[in-house]
C-alpha cells in the first residue's frame, strides 16, 4: 500500500487547487445571460467550511469489522436546473434528487466535485461514488477500480458529509447505498440493479472539469 505520508493532505490538495483556480477566474459579478457556463462563478457551489475537510489523524484507520450497508430509496424530488446567481441547497446529507446546474461534469474522479454538479451527472443515468475525506486510502483506491472497471459513466468525489461509520457511499438518482467499504458484497447487487433501471437518455454537454483528475 502506498505510504499516506508521501504527499500532502486531501485537505491541503483540494484548498490549494481551488485557490489558483478562483484566483485565475473573475468571481466578483453575477453571471451574466448565459446562465451557467461551467468555467465562471464556480465558488458559489464550494465548501465554505475548511473544518469539513480536516483529519485528526489524516486518515481514520480501517474498520476491521465489516457493518450492514444501508440501502434508501427516496422519492425522487422534481429535477430542476438553476442557474448561478442562485444558491442550491438540499435536505438531505448525501442529496439523490432534486435541483441541479445547467452543465454537467465530465466523468471521472475528482479532487472534489460538488453535487449541485453532479446531480446532473445522476439525472442523466451516471452514477456517483463518494468517500468521506479520512477514509482510509486503500478504501479510495478501490473505489477508483471499482467504478473503471464496472461502470462508463461515473463521478468520484469526496464528500465531507458521510460518517465514520459509513464513509462511503454509492449514489443513483433517487437511491443511496452507505457502505463501511467499498469490498461489500451488496455492491455488485446494487450497481447491476439501479444500472439496469435507469433511463440511459442523452444529457447537455460536460463543461465542468474543475478539479477533475487527469487519467493517466
Amino acid at each position: 500500500m502506498p505510504s499516506q505520508t508521501t504527499s500532502p493532505p486531501l485537505a491541503v490538495t483540494v484548498l490549494a487547487a481551488l485557490w489558483v483556480t478562483l484566483v485565475r477566474c473573475d468571481v466578483s459579478e453575477s453571471p451574466g445571460p448565459g446562465c451557467d457556463n461551467g468555467k465562471l462563478y464556480l465558488d458559489r457551489d464550494l465548501p465554505a467550511d475548511a473544518a469539513l475537510w480536516d483529519c485528526a489523524l489524516s486518515t481514520w484507520p480501517e474498520s476491521t469489522q465489516t457493518l450492514p450497508s444501508i440501502d434508501t430509496v427516496y422519492d425522487p424530488e422534481p429535477a430542476r436546473q438553476i442557474c448561478m446567481d442562485k444558491a442550491i441547497s438540499y435536505n438531505h446529507s448525501i442529496p439523490n434528487s432534486g435541483a441541479y446546474r445547467p452543465v454537467m461534469a465530465e466523468s471521472g474522479e475528482y479532487l472534489y466535485c460538488p453535487p449541485q454538479r453532479w446531480l446532473n451527472n445522476l439525472h442523466h443515468a451516471a452514477t456517483v461514488l463518494l468517500y468521506h475525506p479520512c477514509a482510509p486510502l486503500h478504501e479510495r483506491l478501490l473505489l477508483s477500480v471499482l467504478a473503471r472497471s464496472c461502470l462508463t459513466d461515473y463521478i468520484i468525489s469526496p464528500h465531507p458529509q458521510l460518517s465514520k461509520h459509513a464513509p462511503i457511499a454509492l449514489v443513483a438518482w433517487g437511491r443511496t447505498l452507505q457502505l463501511s467499504t467499498v469490498s461489500s458484497p451488496d455492491v455488485c447487487d446494487w450497481l447491476e440493479n439501479t444500472t439496469s433501471t435507469r433511463n440511459k437518455s442523452g444529457g447537455p454537454s460536460r463543461k465542468y472539469d474543475l478539479l477533475l483528475i487527469p487519467v493517466s
